[in-house]
């Protein structure tokens, strides 16, 4: 069951990305920015696949003290990247300073749901789940908030995506609905 949520999922995300319009167009044009943004979101999978290959392996470590640790490195990162890559500007508004903060309790708050359901769970339905729910939540952000119409491409990989998480929910509930079943039946017999 696992499998096929996955591959249904990465055919989703296949769709969700355009791929099949690249594939169709007769003269494809990638910009530097294109690739640079495509890169960069290789080096981050890639990066956060290590971190749930770490959390897991040291599942005994509280989540508190894996949040304090990303917390003191990515300001030391952030100082750093800022330093070197770009110059330091102040908000242009309140809003925007809301929104940052924001961001980062929502970030710390995924974190730590994140942290405690990979030290309890199988890590790939986990990241399974969470990679479909992020894709699932930002198409419907593209819509409701940006007003940003999806083609057809991205409506199919968003479906496809949605249907596997309720897939995933599923087969969760299911299992440890039989689990506490079991375990009462060994109890009371």
């Amino acid at each position: 069951m696992q499998s096929i949520t996955v591959a249904l999922t990465l055919l989703g995300i296949l769709l969700n990305s355009g791929v099949p319009e690249l594939i169709y167009e007769d003269h494809v044009e990638l910009s530097s920015l294109y690739l640079y943004g495509f890169m960069a979101g290789i080096s981050c999978s890639l990066c956060a696949s290590g971190r749930y290959f770490v959390i897991r392996k040291l599942n005994h470590i509280p989540h508190t003290l894996f949040n304090f640790n990303y917390a003191c490195v990515s300001v030391v990162l952030t100082i750093l990247f800022t330093i070197e890559f770009e110059s330091f500007s102040v908000l242009q508004c309140g809003y925007q300073g809301f929104s940052i903060v924001s961001m980062g309790v929502a970030s710390y708050i995924a974190q730590t749901l994140l942290t405690k359901a990979l030290q309890c769970e199988n890590a790939g339905t986990v990241t399974t789940a969470k990679a479909a729910t992020e894709i699932f939540v930002n198409f419907l952000f593209q819509i409701i908030v940006f007003h940003d119409v999806p083609d057809g491409y991205s409506a199919a990989g968003s479906c496809l995506i949605a249907f596997c998480i309720i897939l995933l929910v599923c087969k969760s509930g299911l299992t440890l609905h039989l689990t506490i079943r079991f375990k009462r039946s060994t109890l009371n017999g």
